[in-house]
């Protein structure tokens, strides 16, 4: 199962990407929506129903099978990779999911109130939402440091002898020019006996 990895971690990302396409534009239509209601009646009308009608193909369409499928991909691949549930990282990743999907049934809550035509808050307060930061702290928070804590991870421990090596030579740039010589033996070769099959350019 784990020859599937790849093509299930590339699923996951795709549809991550298309549930935060619409978590990022479900607030825009709230906000036409509402602003809609300080029209006269007539256009109001013809208005409201054409955002009731984009708010429910967003919503059911897109956001909320991406948000599902996501997530069956999501536990797939911790079923496939059972020691991520060990890893700091991952306890930081789930934390911030756990916020993104508060943050989806916020928006499905207003969603469902305004296909009742119960519209509760103003176009500055949406603006606030859509704005203030939540979905892009989110982002950054699931995206940046979880993905580059695993790839950091998962190259020191496909790399290890690189790892060790690079860090050695890293030392012995640092001792005076006198030892510096005998510190790249020492350090830099002893340590990584296979460099040159390694590193064949640096030969």
């Amino acid at each position: 199962m784990t020859e599937y990895y790849n093509y299930i971690k590339a699923l996951h990302l795709i549809f991550v990407i298309t549930w935060f396409a619409g978590l990022f534009y479900i607030p825009r239509l709230f906000i036409y929506h509402i602003e809609a209601q300080e029209k006269p009646e007539a256009e109001r009308n013809i208005l409201s129903n054409q955002f009731k009608l984009m708010e429910k193909r967003l919503w059911y369409i897109i956001t909320w099978p991406s948000a599902i499928l996501a997530t069956v991909f999501a536990i797939w691949l911790l079923v496939l990779m059972p020691q991520w549930l060990q890893q700091p990282w991952m306890h930081v990743k789930l934390g911030f999911v756990l916020l993104l999907f508060a943050y989806h049934l916020k928006n499905h809550f207003i969603f469902k109130r305004f296909q009742q035509d119960d519209i509760r808050y103003t176009s500055n307060y949406m603006r606030i939402s859509e704005r203030g930061g939540y979905p892009y702290i989110i982002c950054c928070g699931v995206f940046g440091y979880s993905e580059k804590c695993l790839q950091l991870d998962i190259w020191r421990r496909r790399n290890s002898g690189a790892w060790n090596t690079f860090d050695a030579w890293h030392q012995a740039l640092q001792t005076p020019p006198k030892q510096k010589s005998r510190s790249l033996n020492c350090r830099y070769f002893l340590i990584s006996p296979n460099f040159h099959e390694k590193f064949p350019v640096l030969k």
